[in-house]
């Protein structure tokens, strides 16, 4: 910058020079001369002003980004480049391995409370009967502004959930999810909205539980079930009611998982299978999860019911059934 100024003041005196020289050679007079040499310096002079300036490239003579004056940023900083492009420190996809095939499924809109019944639109026919299902992975063009629920289902129960905070989300069965052994329907459900981009379904010809002599491992379900019920006493609280039958008749109930807290300084619950006492949970003033394993495993149909017979002041907030299914 400084030696933009220095050839500014050279034009400068060059011109004051050769003004000189033409007011000595017109040899005219006073007043008029003067104003209009006045009038051509002033505008020689902007205009050389502004021809220097349009050559001046903000910074030092080091090449140094500029710091204004007040601007405690510190210098100006490069564009951190597009937001939307991937972050590199989200996980990577499921990358299939040996004896693994990837079933894409592209979806490129806005998708708000929609099932996908995956096995039809990947195009997973009867050719894959016994391949097992690896995972389920949804890609979200933009995970900023999603807002939902993902939840996997085979024949209808939900075998995982994901919440949609990241770009990529996978959702995994439980081991021994064979296609036409296990389950016959793989059905994606979102609720909420989300941008999203493909659903990508990971199978394996290998691995896992293998179809033959013996039995089969059972699968494992958790049910949570809403209470939110205070009690004041000696009370009995039938758990059936809240239960779907229908849905999870034959489900044997290994444990019971029970959030609740006492309202006064201490308070008792019977968990109860068909009227046996299974065990005794005491309560403390503050809410927390109370796991009792079930002596008698009862199963869930119309002969059997879980109760809760409740001792003192309390509240039971949730309660967590894990079932087992095929035994």
């Amino acid at each position: 910058m400084g030696s933009a100024y220095c050839l500014l003041l050279e034009l400068l005196s060059k011109l004051l020079k050769e003004l000189e020289k033409l007011k000595t050679q017109m040899n005219l007079g006073g007043c008029m001369l003067n104003k209009r040499w006045l009038i051509a310096l002033f505008s020689v002079v902007s205009m050389v002003s502004s021809i220097s300036s349009a050559y001046i490239v903000p910074g030092d003579d080091h090449g140094r980004p500029p710091v204004f004056p007040g601007d405690d940023r510190g210098p100006i900083r490069p564009d951190p480049g597009n937001p939307y492009e991937p972050n590199p420190y989200e996980p990577n996809p499921y990358e299939p391995g040996r004896g693994e095939v990837r079933r894409d499924i592209w979806v490129n809109r806005t998708v708000m409370n929609e099932s996908f019944r995956l096995l039809d639109l990947a195009g997973i026919g009867f050719g894959y009967r016994g391949w097992q299902v690896m995972a389920v992975e949804v890609e979200l063009n933009d995970a900023r502004f999603a807002n939902a629920d993902l939840l996997l289902r085979t024949d209808g129960l939900v075998d995982d959930t994901q919440r949609a905070n990241a770009r990529f989300i996978q959702l995994v069965p439980r081991s021994g999810s064979r296609i036409g052994d296990d389950f016959r329907s793989l059905q994606l459900d979102v609720r909420g909205r989300v941008d999203m981009r493909r659903i990508s379904v990971v199978l394996s010809d290998r691995g896992g539980w293998n179809p033959g002599p013996g039995p089969r491992p059972p699968r494992v379900e958790t049910v949570t079930l809403n209470v939110f019920r205070s009690t004041y006493g000696d009370e009995r609280m039938d758990l059936t009611r809240y239960i779907d039958m229908r849905r999870f008749a034959g489900a044997v109930v290994e444990s019971v998982v029970i959030n609740a807290r006492a309202d006064g300084r201490a308070a008792l619950i019977d968990v109860l299978a068909s009227g046996r006492t299974q065990g005794t949970l005491s309560l403390d003033a503050y809410s927390r999860d109370y796991t009792l394993d079930l002596m008698s495993r009862p199963r869930l149909d119309s002969f059997n019911s879980i109760e809760l017979y409740t001792r003192g002041r309390l509240t039971v907030n949730t309660v967590t059934l894990r079932l087992l299914r095929g035994i």
